[in-house]
């Protein structure tokens, strides 16, 4: 993937699949979901749950269901630290979002 989008672009591009991995991030951490949902559970190692979108419905089950204003709002609560402690992927996404270089992150920060 990387050497047939690497070529077309005057940018680093860092190929990233996060399949399924936006809902187990959004269980990753339980004060976020006590906050939304009233009460919530975590799990240690939320990449590894088999279908996270399932339990993150099967959370939601009892209230109006999961649906991408309640997803918003546990997003805006989520301890970033903790869910990079959990979510080793997340901290790979996030590298590729912010950029590896160091002086290309503080420009952009920046706004230049």
């Amino acid at each position: 993937m990387r050497t047939r989008i690497a070529d077309n672009y005057r940018f680093v591009v860092t190929p990233i699949i996060i399949v399924e991995m936006l809902e187990a991030w959004l269980i990753a951490d339980s004060e976020a979901l006590k906050h939304v949902l009233g009460s919530g559970r975590s799990s240690p190692h939320p990449e590894r749950i088999r279908d996270p979108k399932a339990e993150l419905a099967r959370l939601f089950s009892w209230t109006a269901g999961y649906t991408p204003e309640a997803a918003r709002r546990i997003a805006e609560k989520i301890d970033l630290e903790l869910l990079g402690r959990r979510c080793p992927r997340f901290l790979a996404f996030r590298e590729a979002v912010l950029g590896s270089d160091k002086s290309v992150r503080k420009r952009n920060l920046r706004g230049h």
